[in-house]
Parts: C-alpha cells; sequence; structure tokens
C-alpha cells in the first residue's frame, strides 16, 4: 500500500516539475504513449513467444465461431 502511495506522491511531484520546466503536459504525454507502446509491444512480444514455444493456441471465447 506505501509503494502505491509513493508512486502517487513522486507521479504528482514529476508532473508539476515537467509543467513548471515546459510549461505544458505535453511531454509527459509523449513519454506516456511511448511506455504504453512499449509495454503493449513487450507483452504481445512475450505472449508470442510462450505460443510458439508451447505450441499452445490462443483461447476461443464461448460462442466465438471465428
Amino acid at each position: 500500500m506505501m509503494c502505491h502511495q509513493a508512486g502517487g506522491i513522486v507521479g504528482a511531484l514529476v508532473g508539476g516539475i515537467a509543467f513548471d520546466a515546459f510549461g505544458s503536459y505535453q511531454l509527459l504525454i509523449a513519454l506516456d504513449l511511448a511506455m504504453c507502446a512499449a509495454a503493449a509491444g513487450g507483452y504481445l512480444w512475450l505472449q508470442a513467444r510462450a505460443s510458439f514455444a508451447t505450441g499452445a493456441r490462443p483461447v476461443q471465447a464461448p460462442g466465438h465461431t471465428g
């Protein structure tokens, strides 16, 4: 719980410092988008690697015929 609180404090602090330094949040938004894309790409890479190594196929949702 304390790590979550510390993350909130650091996030607010970094946001305030960046706004004071650059006058807008555009740089933080761009960095956030880049980190999200990197995380999604890493997840997809790991998922593909694991399914290739085991020969597993993705689980279909019930009632899905595609």
